[in-house]
């Protein structure tokens, strides 16, 4: 079995996200305006925005899943020194 990286699971983290955002933004049973999606990885926001990852299966065969469950959301980045989620 295959060590995986840090950026790797980071990403699993984002589509862990991408499946929780999905699921309460259909038991809201409401509107939505826009969904703001904040991240301190470069490379996964990168994976994100290409349609042809020349990477590892694990990441190109993920890719495409995640696009589709955050489609209308934003992704943007927030620098590692300015993330809460890294203050513990």
């Amino acid at each position: 079995m295959q060590e995986l990286t840090l950026p790797s699971l980071e990403f699993c983290g984002f589509l862990l996200l991408a499946q929780m955002i999905q699921k309460t933004v259909s038991a809201l049973n409401m509107k939505i305006d826009g969904i703001l999606l904040w991240t301190d990885s470069m490379i996964v926001l990168s994976w994100l925005a290409s349609s042809a990852i020349k990477s590892k299966i694990f990441i190109s065969s993920r890719v495409p899943r995640n696009q589709e469950l955050t489609a209308g959301c934003e992704w943007r980045h927030v620098a590692s020194a300015s993330n809460p989620a890294d203050l513990i």
